[in-house]
C-alpha cells in the first residue's frame, strides 16, 4: 500500500537522483478483509491496526479493492442519521 506520508519520508531519506519504484514508497499490508465481512469486523480490524485503510479480497485472496476508514465513517454516520430519523418519526 502506498501513502502520501510513506511517499514524503522516502522523498526526504533518499537521494532524488535516484529512480524511485513504487516498492520504495509501498508498506506492508498489516491486514486485510474479505469482500463479505460485516462493516463491525472491518471497522474493528482498523482499529485493532490502527490504520486508515486496508485491502479487501475475494475468497480467493484476489484484490477487490481497498476500504477507508473516513468512508466507512461516513456510511455509518449515514446509516445513524436514517434510523434516528425513522425512530423520530415513530413517536
Amino acid at each position: 500500500i502506498i501513502t502520501v506520508e510513506g511517499i514524503k519520508q522516502t522523498f526526504l531519506d533518499i537521494d532524488m537522483s535516484d529512480l524511485v519504484v513504487a516498492h520504495d514508497l509501498m508498506e506492508p499490508v498489516v491486514a486485510n478483509v474479505p469482500a463479505k465481512a460485516h462493516i463491525s469486523e472491518v471497522n474493528s480490524a482498523l482499529n485493532r491496526y490502527n490504520i486508515e485503510y486496508m485491502p479487501v479480497i475475494n475468497g480467493g485472496e484476489r484484490l477487490e479493492g481497498f476500504i477507508e476508514r473516513k468512508k466507512l465513517n461516513k456510511y455509518i454516520s449515514t446509516k445513524v442519521l436514517e434510523l434516528q430519523k425513522q425512530a423520530d418519526s415513530l413517536e
